[in-house]
């Protein structure tokens, strides 16, 4: 292959140290990078960088002397830079998926469990009219900007989604828009990231983990009162990061508090932020795992937890759940713990944790995700 020209565009985030390694690794790309964003320092992208730049100064002629263009998740605000490039230059988005679950026709709504949809609809009450005002201004203009994010969306050329399962249901849910080619690729590896210098070592922890993220949709408060319907023994502990995500403050607070309430010192609330080689010898204490999103979410925890040999429990309607039944991993649903059940106190058999880790290293192991690189990169030159 003779040098490819590869322009990735992100904003600030850790995703891009993942992804960089494995394109680096494909011989003649050469990749450059554009961070938007309003200020001039980072917090979470490590790797080099060309430029950061303020979305309003996006360059279309500067863009279009690269051969491939890499979106790191699509907003809006680049449609029309994407519509100004030439033919010429393939475009590659890779979905997060907050970037994609906006063209469903889903209110989050649909996607909160009974006690955390009381939750946001008391917090929402108790709101000022202002507020309140501000917010239904806020969620109109979301909606006006969606027409220009979708009539962009025929300028890409290839589209990974997280699952792929999920650009089906998008191509089902909405017929009228004109996908991008479907592309198998996902960030990080288990070897560099999702299992870090853990070795082959199984998980020993008999600790819970409820959830990834300071998330309404990660229905924590729901999570919990299965938990304490349950019972959990003496000896463990129950962790909860909250230490990043979207949701109100207001939504931590409730969760750290109701945890503490029902658990007492066994609730663990991760509230600060943790360096990658920490967050894993947590999870490395953590023999359970109850993951009670509706919607793709959480798959980097997931991944790691298969990895080490954790029960995981995940709700029957999540695409995440449902994809990797497909592949053969052996899962629980959150249904599954119901009062006098023991599940909690029953780790894997060996079998099913080898059964795991097998099938995850075949899909994200390093080499599993080279080849899927190079094919990815192959198909964008050969169009």
């Amino acid at each position: 292959m003779q040098n490819l020209k590869v322009l990735h565009i992100a904003t600030d985030n850790k995703f891009l140290d993942y992804a960089l390694p494995l394109f680096s690794a494909i011989e003649g790309v050469s990749n450059s990078v554009w961070i938007i964003s309003n200020t001039s320092s980072l917090k979470y992208t490590k790797a080099k960088v060309d430029q950061i730049i303020d979305v309003k100064q996006l360059s279309s002629d500067e863009a279009a002397q690269f051969s491939v263009l890499v979106l790191h998740s699509y907003r809006d605000t680049l449609a029309q830079f994407l519509l100004k490039l030439p033919d010429r230059v393939r475009i590659l988005w890779i979905g997060w998926g907050f970037d994609y679950y906006d063209l469903f026709p889903v209110e989050i709504k649909s996607l909160l469990q009974p006690l955390t949809a009381n939750f946001e609809e008391q917090r929402l009450r108790q709101k000022s009219y202002i507020h309140r005002l501000i917010r239904y201004i806020r969620e109109l203009s979301n909606k006006s900007r969606l027409p220009r994010k979708e009539n962009a969306i025929r300028r890409i050329d290839y589209f990974a989604p997280v699952l792929q399962r999920e650009y089906q249901a998008l191509k089902d849910a909405r017929p009228d828009l004109s996908l991008p080619k479907l592309i198998s690729w996902n960030y990080g590896t288990i070897e560099d990231q999702y299992a870090l210098n853990l070795g082959d070592d199984w998980i020993t922890g008999k600790d819970i983990l409820i959830g990834n993220s300071a998330t309404l949709t990660s229905n924590h408060l729901d999570a919990l009162a299965i938990l304490s319907a349950v019972g959990v023994s003496k000896d463990q502990r129950i962790h909860i990061p909250l230490n990043y995500g979207d949701a109100p403050h207001e939504y931590s607070l409730c969760v750290s508090a109701r945890s503490k309430q029902l658990f007492g010192d066994q609730s663990m609330p991760i509230t600060k932020f943790m360096t990658l080689e920490s967050y894993l010898q947590v999870l490395c204490q953590c023999g359970f795992v109850i993951m009670n999103h509706m919607r793709q979410q959480a798959l980097g925890n997931i991944i790691t937890m298969l990895y080490l040999g954790a029960r995981i429990f995940l709700h029957e309607d999540s695409p995440v759940y449902l994809e990797l039944c497909d592949c053969g991993f052996n899962l629980n649903r959150t249904a599954d713990l119901k009062p006098g059940s023991t599940w909690l106190r029953t780790p894997l058999t060996h079998e099913e944790r080898t059964n795991n880790r097998k099938l995850a290293m075949e899909r994200w192991g390093r080499e599993s995700a080279l080849k899927r690189t190079k094919i990815m990169i192959d198909m964008l030159v050969k169009q």
